[in-house]
């Protein structure tokens, strides 16, 4: 086939007909109120749908296949075990054919693109890697595909978003389910300076709190953090064996689970010794160390699940009060009796002077009780159900929840389940209108919409 395109136009039509908006690095963590793990599997059909697109692309003309590279391996989506191994080979091939010409030394690819000309044969493929997505749900995974996982890791210098969803090893413990550090130790080698987001929320195989730790004092550039558990490490019950919360200066998004808060929490300074402790009666106590600051200074989104024991007690206090006084954004996973989701209002109102948008996924919309009242920096109220299509009684105790919620500064209440949504407008129109008629009426109403922004109830 004879080519009359110019290369240009070749790679602007790469670039428009496979784009995936947001996905390549840190923004789109902050755009949806979905469910992170809804989030994640609307990314992976997006860029499932993406890489097709881009392999019928590169066949329609292959003298140009080489200037698709760029565009081939953006993103990496891994859903078996059986793919590893011809990747590697894909990359390693990839560099040594690039060996012998200058490569960008940059970790990030946006500091320094090479010429169009270029791309085929002086750039190796993994350093157009900004996404790695390993979703393997299969039980033959074994110890030598996780090393394998680690050496494909070591190609990508410019990875800025990495998730993790993977099986536990055959024959390891129920509870000691550790990522290999293989895998951990590629990362800190190879994209520290790029990582932006890690997120090994929906998978089995979870680090130790220590190799979190290590990772997580290498890569001082990230921005999103999803780590709910930990693998416990042999006596990191003991203070003085649990390795110390690095700063993170650049991180914005932490979630997490709020029964194992004590991951997050730096641990406690030594207190001075008591005078009946001193060698002597004339010894100088020793000086008192000052309280270290806050190690999430840009924290400004919190995610957390909430499950028995409840979520309020004496460290989850001490977390809130201690490292969240910037949030302006919580989204909770509710599943605890409607009593306690009060309490937790008061207590992001007692910790969190600027918060101004709280999203909530609930398991029954019939844990909306009436006369909830927001803390009063709220203006955005995001929520959603597990149940799509939940049944009249459920509807109705939204609905007089909705009619009887206060907000000091509430502007809009948005219903994210699009299904539910529809459900409400189909079938349940009057009591819509109903809704709208008792919110006017109070005077000073917030606006309720669907996940577009749209009105939802007339007002």
């Amino acid at each position: 086939m004879s080519v009359s395109l110019p290369p240009e136009l070749w790679l602007r039509i790469f670039s428009e007909a496979t784009a995936t908006p947001g996905l390549l690095d840190s923004d789109s963590e902050f755009t949806s109120d979905l469910p992170i793990a809804w989030v994640r599997q609307q990314e992976r059909r997006t860029i499932k749908d993406s890489l097709q697109t881009k392999r019928a692309l590169v066949l329609v003309c292959k003298d140009w296949n080489s200037l698709a590279s760029e565009f081939l391996y953006q993103s990496i989506l891994i859903t078996r075990v059986d793919a590893l191994r011809p990747l590697l080979k894909s990359l390693k091939a990839s560099a040594m054919r690039s060996s012998t010409t200058s490569t960008p030394t940059s970790s990030d690819p946006d500091s320094s693109t090479p010429t169009q000309e270029s791309n085929a044969h002086s750039v190796p493929h993994g350093f157009w890697t900004r996404r790695l997505d390993v979703t393997i749900q299969e039980d033959r995974c074994e110890a030598a595909h996780y090393d394998l996982l680690a050496q494909v890791i070591g190609h990508l210098r410019s990875l800025a978003v990495f998730t993790l969803a993977v099986p536990m090893l055959p024959f390891n413990d129920v509870w000691i389910r550790h990522v290999p550090v293989a895998v951990l130790d590629a990362l800190v080698r190879t994209s520290a300076d790029s990582l932006r987001v890690f997120d090994c929320a929906e998978s089995i195989l979870r680090p130790s709190r220590n190799d979190l730790m290590l990772l997580l004092s290498a890569t001082r550039n990230l921005r999103v953090l999803r780590c709910p558990i930990c693998s416990p490490t042999p006596g990191d019950k003991y203070a003085a064996s649990r390795a110390e919360v690095p700063l993170m200066p650049s991180l914005e998004s932490l979630s997490l689970m709020s029964v194992f808060v004590n991951d997050y929490l730096p641990r406690s300074l030594p207190s001075s010794p008591s005078p009946s402790s001193s060698s002597s009666p004339s010894a100088t106590p020793a000086p008192v160390p000052e309280p270290r600051r806050t190690p999430y200074p840009m924290l400004r989104q919190l995610s957390y699940d909430s499950i028995p024991p409840p979520f309020y007690d004496t460290r989850w206090n001490t977390f809130l009060s201690q490292h969240c006084a910037n949030i302006t954004s919580v989204r909770i996973d509710f599943s605890l009796p409607a009593y306690s989701l009060q309490r937790e209002f008061d207590l992001l109102e007692e910790h969190c002077p600027r918060l101004s948008k709280i999203a909530i996924t609930f398991v029954t919309w019939e844990t909306m009780k009436p006369n909830f009242v927001l803390p009063g920096t709220v203006r955005e109220l995001a929520l959603c159900c597990k149940v799509q299509v939940p049944p009249p009684a459920h509807v109705r105790a939204l609905l007089l929840a909705l009619k009887s919620l206060r907000g000091g500064k509430l502007e809009m209440v948005r219903l994210c389940c699009g299904v539910f949504v529809r459900e409400l407008r189909e079938n349940h129109g009057e009591k819509l209108r109903e809704a709208g008629e008792v919110l006017k009426k109070r005077g000073g109403a917030f606006r309720v919409e669907d996940e577009e922004g749209g009105l939802l109830i007339p007002l």
